[in-house]
């Protein structure tokens, strides 16, 4: 049987992401946008946030190994992967000018809550996106690569989750801070031979 949590934890890891979120937006809108965009003291408050969070995750029995297989950690991925797209976009498309909010941060608050409903309306904000990057890939542009490797990653994630999820799972403060840190946590990295595979694949 499970050993409970102790309700301290619970008080300190509800606080820690009620007086984060908005640091968490803020920084999560504006880190696709390019290393100017957030300044290196915010950076550096986010350094500190993550193995708060980690460790109160850690005292509350969820290693870093079971969270990055979690539900919650996947839609902060997700979210973050659709932020990268959508400014990837508005760098071609759009000749760099990105809008005031990008797909994934739209949807950051009502994920921490609802989360089968933000998966679902991000399913219908990233339609066009999606579009283009299934299209723009297959040029064999300088970013067509990295436009493959979003949208595969998004791909692989979108279907997945919205299988699992369903109308009535909310998430608590533990899954909140899974969430906080999937949203901010690097995605995987992507090499220039990653990238060209990726345009080859796509292009068959």
């Amino acid at each position: 049987m499970d050993k409970p949590i102790p309700s301290q934890i619970l008080r300190i890891t509800r606080g820690v992401t009620a007086n984060s979120l908005g640091l968490i937006l803020f920084v999560g809108n504006n880190l696709p946008r390019g290393r100017s965009a957030v300044k290196d003291v915010i950076r550096a408050e986010i350094g500190d946030l993550f193995p708060l969070l980690g460790l109160l995750l850690y005292k509350s029995g969820i290693t870093k190994e079971d969270y990055m297989q979690d539900t919650a950690y996947s839609i902060g991925q997700l979210l973050k992967i659709s932020d990268e797209l959508h400014a990837l976009y508005c760098e071609v498309k759009r000749d760099g000018e990105v809008p005031p909010q990008l797909a994934g941060n739209s949807v950051f608050v009502t994920a921490s809550e609802t989360p089968a409903q933000a998966v679902a309306l991000l399913c219908t904000r990233m339609i066009p996106y999606i579009a283009w990057a299934d299209q723009y890939r297959r040029q064999g542009q300088e970013k067509s690569g990295l436009a493959a490797w979003y949208r595969r990653q998004y791909g692989q994630l979108m279907p997945q989750l919205r299988q699992n999820l369903t109308e009535n799972i909310r998430f608590g403060d533990l899954e909140k801070a899974q969430l906080f840190i999937g949203y901010l946590a690097d995605l995987p990295k992507l090499t220039n031979k990653q990238s060209t595979e990726e345009v080859f694949t796509d292009a068959k």
